[in-house]
């Protein structure tokens, strides 16, 4: 498996992506639903020097789409006197435990060597993923570090001509890009973000069904992770299912940009709160479940000072059931609930 970038949606996926699968993230904000689970992806790919791949809508440049990822916070050098060095042994002493007491409050186990075997990886155990890295959410990475990084760009936008030759020459840029990565041997882990345009009639949605089905063939049995941002609330309803059947995780992400009064005694610190996260399909054979995903597929997305994270909604045992459905009304509206699947 593959960190997301961020610790909260490891914990959301049951410890991160595995590796050759497809994701889909749906959002009426593309900005957040991009922000969160796709540029912390591809920095996270950057910092751990994996191969890292994105497409994007519209005629943005290679630099207008890289600024949008989140700086990473990098560890300051110890003093040749070594006056920094004893603090930040101290830190990461103080993290390491943090880290252990946030296991056992959640009820994971402290071995992760012995998870349950993955399906496709032959009988090997699957082990949760390193520890993300750290990132400031008010700051943009340079576009120097993730040029330096070798990211591939493709701009969805570049093909002038046929409507089919966009969605072709993006599936031929992932394509290329699976193939180089899965040549370098199975140490390398490739991460691709596709983002294409939002269709404007059925025969473009079509096409774009099309295209999430060839990714999800060409993701499957390699050591990429493809994760696709689409917004489907104008996608005619069969579309839609069939995109979400498709994949092997959708998530739903939705900004709250108006008045909560109806979701104020669910939302975990409501001041903070900037959109709701529903889980709508998780089909990772080798995860390791969440204690959250196991009580509640609706989170909410918090935006404090320099990060953002994904707290549960605070819902009570006796108004779990009501409570939830109030939830799903709101973040799925009334157009393919959350209990499609």
């Amino acid at each position: 498996m593959t960190t997301a970038g961020v610790a909260d949606v490891d914990s959301v996926l049951g410890g991160g992506y595995e590796l050759g699968t497809c994701a889909l993230i749906t959002t009426t904000c593309e900005r957040l639903g991009e922000r969160m689970f796709g540029m912390y992806f591809i920095a996270e790919g950057c910092a751990s020097a994996h191969a890292v791949a994105i497409v994007r809508e519209g005629g943005e440049s290679k630099e207008e789409a890289f600024a949008l990822a989140p700086r990473r916070v990098r560890e300051r050098a110890p003093s040749e006197d070594g006056g920094d060095r004893g603090k930040k042994d101290d830190d990461d002493g103080l993290r390491i435990a943090w880290q252990y007491r946030r296991y056992l409050k959640d009820g994971k186990t402290l071995d992760d060597a012995k998870v349950g075997a993955s399906a496709r990886g032959g009988g090997k155990k699957s082990r949760a993923p390193e520890l993300c890295h750290r990132y400031d959410a008010s700051k943009s990475e340079d576009v120097s570090t993730l040029i330096e990084a070798g990211v591939k760009f493709h701009a969805f936008g570049d093909r002038q001509g046929e409507s089919d030759e966009r969605w072709s020459a993006c599936l031929r840029f992932v394509e290329d890009f699976v193939r180089e990565t899965n040549a370098k041997g199975d140490e390398t882990v490739g991460r691709v973000v596709v983002q294409p345009e939002t269709p404007s009639d059925d025969d473009g949605w079509t096409r774009c069904a099309r295209l999430v089905r060839a990714l999800k063939g060409l993701t499957y049995g390699t050591n990429c992770v493809t994760v696709i941002i689409l917004s489907l609330e104008a996608a005619p309803a069969r579309i839609a299912a069939l995109i979400r059947h498709i994949v092997d995780c959708a998530i739903d992400v939705l900004p709250l940009d108006g008045p909560t009064s109806e979701l104020e005694s669910l939302l975990p610190d409501p001041h903070l709160c900037v959109g709701l996260v529903a889980v709508r399909k998780l089909q990772f054979q080798g995860s390791i479940v969440s204690p959250l995903v196991r009580m509640d597929r609706i989170y909410a997305l918090q935006m404090h000072r320099k990060r953002m994270a994904i707290k549960p909604l605070q819902l009570h045992p006796e108004e779990e059931s009501k409570k939830s459905s109030d939830a799903a009304a709101k973040c799925g509206g009334g157009k393919g609930g959350l209990d499609d699947f």
